[in-house]
C-alpha cells in the first residue's frame, strides 16, 4: 500500500494549472459582460433615437414654413424654425402651433419649444427653460433641405429690403428635409440619418450658417 501523500511540486503544478483556469473562465466572464453590456448601450440608443426621429418627422411634417439659424455648423448648434406662413402676407408668422427646435451644443441637448401664432414669439435665451428636452445625449444635430430637389443648381445673388446679400435656389415642393444626429450614451455612440417629407406647400426655406448670407430657397409646385 502506497501511503506516500502529494509532493511539494505536485502541488505548486496543481496550484498553477488552477490559477490558470481561473484567469481565463474571469477573462471570459468579464468579456461575457462587457459584451451585454455595450449590446444593451446599443438597444437603449436604438429606442431613443427612434423617439427622436418620432419627434422630428412629426415636426418637418406638419410644418409650413422654415428659418434655420445654425451657428456652427460644425456642431449643427442652432435654432430650427417650423411653422406656418400667413396665406395673405406670406410672412412667416404662422397659423396654429410654431414650433422651434433648438440645440444646444455645449449641452448636447436637443429642445422642442411650441407655441400658438398669437403668443409672442418667446426670447431664444429661454429656449432651454421653457422647452421639452428631447434628449441630452445629442453629440452632434443638423437639418438641411435636400438638395437632391434643387431644380435650378445655379445660385443667383439677391438682396434683401436691408440690402443683406442672400443666395437663392429653386426646390421643388414636397420639400424633404435630410437630418442627421449622434447619439452617445453609457460609452456606446451611434450616428443616424433620416428624411423627412413637408405634408403642407411651402413658399420658401431660409437658411443662414455660421453667419454667412442667407440661403433662400424658394419652392415651386412642379
Amino acid at each position: 500500500m502506497d501511503n506516500r501523500g502529494i509532493s511539494l511540486i505536485e502541488l505548486m503544478v496543481s496550484v498553477a494549472i488552477m490559477s490558470i483556469v481561473m484567469l481565463i473562465a474571469t477573462g471570459m466572464l468579464t468579456n461575457a459582460s462587457r459584451f451585454f453590456e455595450k449590446q444593451a448601450a446599443q438597444v437603449e440608443l436604438q429606442n431613443e433615437a427612434q423617439v427622436i426621429t418620432n419627434y422630428l418627422s412629426e415636426s418637418v411634417m406638419e410644418a409650413s414654413g422654415m428659418e434655420f439659424e445654425i451657428t456652427d455648423t460644425s456642431t449643427g448648434a442652432g435654432v430650427y424654425r417650423l411653422y406656418g406662413v400667413d396665406a395673405v402676407t406670406g410672412d412667416l408668422t404662422g397659423k396654429g402651433d410654431q414650433r422651434v427646435l433648438y440645440y444646444d451644443a455645449a449641452a448636447t441637448s436637443l429642445y422642442m419649444v411650441s407655441f400658438s401664432a398669437t403668443d409672442a414669439i418667446p426670447d431664444p435665451t429661454t429656449y432651454a427653460s421653457i422647452g421639452y428636452l428631447i434628449s441630452d445625449d445629442i453629440r452632434y444635430f443638423y437639418m438641411d433641405v435636400d438638395k437632391g430637389a434643387v431644380t435650378d443648381p445655379n445660385e443667383t445673388t439677391a438682396t434683401e429690403a436691408d440690402g443683406t446679400p442672400v443666395v437663392e435656389l429653386g426646390v421643388r415642393n414636397p420639400i424633404t428635409c435630410s437630418i442627421k444626429f449622434t447619439l452617445a450614451h453609457n460609452s456606446a455612440s451611434a450616428d443616424f440619418e433620416l428624411t423627412a417629407d413637408c405634408r403642407n406647400r411651402l413658399s420658401e426655406v431660409l437658411i443662414t450658417k455660421n453667419g454667412d448670407p442667407t440661403e433662400v430657397y424658394k419652392a415651386y409646385d412642379r
